[in-house]
């Protein structure tokens, strides 16, 4: 049977075929999009597929292009309902991320006081019997390096004396320089039975070290 060829009407032209919404092809593409964009393209893929299935159903499904639609309305659906997970994966990377930009702080302000602990004690032949004294012989401008005011978001356990991020141990004359002076009251984030602290030794090293959850620092 030969292949059936459509004839225009007698004294007229065939009638082309209609063409697929543009809006179902930027839906489509915008749809495709969305798994580099997220829903910043995504939402306007699910505009543009309702638009062109509108445009398509009004016609009487002439029009082609339903597929295209379909798809970038999936696709941009797909993007927005992960928006959730992708929070849920973004809150604790972001908190994390602080956390840890605040202890290197912590560490600076450590390493700030040690030093004029240590110009503290090369001019009265021993190290301060609080860190207080460190501003009142201005060895330090003020108390911001160990106020605990600094970091008002921080958790601290309140061992220290009030007002105060660090734990101060006035060392003894001929102590090992491996001797802890400065602990930080505030902990951060370390394992499920530990947290991390700011330790200052005699020798002038600052260090994170890790201390069980929950217990005080003597």
């Amino acid at each position: 049977m030969a292949d059936f060829i459509p004839q225009a009407p007698e004294g007229g032209t065939l009638a082309p075929s209609p063409k697929a919404p543009r809006t179902a092809v930027a839906s489509l593409v915008l749809g495709l999009l969305s798994f580099i964009f997220s829903i910043f393209t995504g939402i306007a893929a699910v505009v543009c597929g309702h638009k062109a299935l509108g445009k398509i159903k009004r016609s009487g499904g002439l029009m082609p292009g339903k597929g295209m639609a379909i798809t970038g309305l999936v696709t941009g659906y797909l993007s927005i309902a992960a928006i959730p997970m992708i929070v849920g994966l973004a809150v604790p990377v972001i908190a994390r991320f602080q956390e840890n930009a605040q202890m290197t702080q912590v560490m600076t302000d450590a390493r700030e006081v040690y030093l004029a602990a240590a110009l503290y004690q090369g001019d009265n032949g021993t190290f301060p019997e609080n860190l207080q004294q460190l501003v009142e012989g201005q060895y330090l401008e003020s108390d911001a390096s160990f106020s605990s005011a600094s970091y008002p978001t921080l958790t601290y356990d309140g061992g220290a004396p009030e007002g105060q991020l660090f734990h101060y141990f006035q060392p003894e004359e001929g102590a090992a320089p491996d001797t802890v002076i400065m602990i930080s009251d505030c902990s951060f984030a370390g394992s499920d039975s530990k947290v991390r602290r700011i330790v200052a030794m005699l020798d002038g090293s600052i260090t994170i070290e890790r201390f069980p959850k929950g217990e005080p620092v003597r």
